[in-house]
């Protein structure tokens, strides 16, 4: 298995972790009518949910390159 396979499965499953983030019955389990620090739960979960997503994005696109500059020195 190369890298950049390696790199696109982590993609596509980054992808369904969104689709499974996203989708209704999610939303319906953080849709109450209670806060946290203020913060509707709701709102909270949308925008720590869609922080980790492009978190581990980048950490899947990154994570090779910083590898191979770690490995040049």
């Amino acid at each position: 298995m190369t890298a950049r396979s390696l790199k696109i499965q982590k993609l596509i499953t980054l992808f369904i972790l969104g689709v499974i983030f996203y989708c209704t019955p999610f939303f319906s389990l953080f849709n109450v009518d209670k806060e946290f620090l203020g913060v509707p739960v709701l709102y909270l979960y949308l925008f720590i949910s869609w922080g980790l997503l492009i978190t581990l994005t980048a950490f899947v696109i990154e994570f090779p390159r910083m590898k191979s500059l770690n490995s040049s020195k």
